[in-house]
């Protein structure tokens, strides 16, 4: 989303650039929030960039059995709760092209890849089970504030966590689509 107003790409600024407002929007979110009692099996897109996890994401998503962060959870992608309560955001579903330039239209409700920042914030600062507890706790939040029980991600750069994903939620699936490699290096 390339029209963000001044005040908008400040606010951003502000939430995102600071490892610090991220973990006390984070900590405030888990500390007032209740969880989920149960979850069903989550799905974890990844792969190289260009392979389609937009389009599988999309497509999944649009089952509405999902919870997934939104363009409408930015910048406070690890509150999406307390930003929905706080925010004056109204549904805003006029699609436009994203920046790739790829044909893909989003709207502010369209599906996301902001679960980085997550990594982003806490994979260095925490080890084993805290870091474990804190995405189940992480995940939980997105279910609630969408009503629904199974979470569903895309992030290309959880190729690299694989296996702690897979522990962490044993039951969940994880997708990884493959292109034909010269319609991929067109697609880059």
């Amino acid at each position: 989303m390339n029209n963000y107003s001044w005040l908008e790409q400040k606010l951003h600024k502000f939430a995102l650039s600071s490892q610090f407002m991220r973990e006390v929007t984070f900590d405030f979110e888990s500390t007032n929030i209740s969880s989920l009692s149960e979850t069903g099996p989550h799905v974890f897109i990844t792969g190289l960039a260009r392979a389609g996890t937009t389009i599988l994401l999309n497509a999944l998503y649009k089952s509405n059995i999902f919870a997934s962060l939104s363009y409408a959870d930015m910048p406070f992608v690890l509150a999406p709760n307390l930003w929905s309560k706080i925010s004056f955001k109204k549904k805003d579903l006029e699609l436009k092209e994203r920046a790739h330039g790829d044909g893909i239209k989003v709207s502010k409700e369209s599906p996301e890849a902001f679960e980085e920042v997550f990594w982003k914030t806490f994979e260095n600062e925490e080890e084993g089970e805290e870091l474990e507890e804190k995405f189940r706790i992480y995940v939980n939040n997105i279910m609630l504030k969408y009503k629904k029980n199974r979470y569903l991600s895309k992030n290309n750069q959880n190729i690299r966590r694989l296996e702690l994903i897979s522990s962490i939620f044993t039951h969940s699936k994880i997708l990884i689509p493959f292109r034909d490699p010269i319609q991929h290096s067109y697609s880059l």
